[in-house]
């Protein structure tokens, strides 16, 4: 049974359920306080008010609490300092004279000793060119790879035609000041939300520095808000998310 202390009691009778939390310092370092513990000269710390049982349930709090044990979530998760495409850029690094950009590719023909992709530059189009080797390892989208010229069976076009993907969209919004950092105290992490934006997500980078900060002020996926959003054109989707 757990503390009462830290987490309340449940109270059963006259067909009413309610929840009496305690309000004091074990609770409040778990779920906050109305004013932080401080040092000095700082004014003695408060505690916060415990929530009626009624609005947790209202907040399908339990529906978050799960992601943690989420089988790729369980270990310890690292990102690359400067951001992702970090790791783009190193393959450019090490690789950088065999990548080939602006190159949209237009056919992918194969026989049984190689296979020949021809494209164009997608800047200037111009005359196809071709690219042949033994193998070739294709990460196109299903969703445009059946939209090219491709020489493969009849099984595997029906397998690249009826893969479904599902409606998702990210937005990033550009702030003045890290303001959540300096009026809210929230540094990194995500709030989930009931709204059309669902979550938003906290940059895990230069806490408490100045000047400009980037949300990722949206991000749906497989909901009918996710299909809402990516009917939009983008600079719509910009103006709902600050809504």
């Amino acid at each position: 049974m757990p503390d009462p202390g830290l987490f309340g009691r449940l109270h059963r009778g006259g067909g009413r359920t309610r929840f009496c939390g305690r309000e004091g310092p074990l609770s409040s370092d778990r779920r906050g306080y109305e004013r932080d513990p401080g040092g000095g000269l700082m004014d003695e710390a408060v505690p916060s008010e415990p929530l009626p049982f009624a609005e947790i349930l209202r907040s399908r709090v339990w529906l978050r609490l799960v992601l943690g044990q989420i089988y790729e979530f369980q270990s310890t998760i690292f990102q690359p300092v400067g951001g992702m495409d970090m790791i783009a850029r190193a393959f450019v690094r090490e690789i950088g004279s065999l990548i080939r950009y602006n190159a949209k590719v237009t056919a992918i023909k194969q026989d049984d000793k190689h296979v020949t992709v021809t494209y164009v530059d997608a800047r200037t189009g111009g005359a196809p060119m071709t690219a042949a080797a033994d193998w070739c390892l294709c990460t196109i989208p299903l969703s445009v790879l059946d939209q090219i010229d491709l020489d493969v069976g009849a099984p595997m076009m029906n397998a690249i035609n009826a893969v479904p993907y599902g409606a998702a969209a990210k937005i990033g919004l550009q702030f003045k000041r890290r303001f959540w950092e300096q009026d809210e105290r929230i540094y990194g992490g995500i709030t989930y939300t009931d709204l059309p934006i669902w979550q938003i997500g906290y940059p895990n980078t230069n806490y408490g520095g100045p000047g400009k900060g980037v949300l990722l002020g949206a991000y749906v996926f497989d909901s009918p808000y996710a299909y809402e959003f990516t009917a939009l054109p983008p600079e719509d989707r910009l103006k709902k998310a600050i809504e």
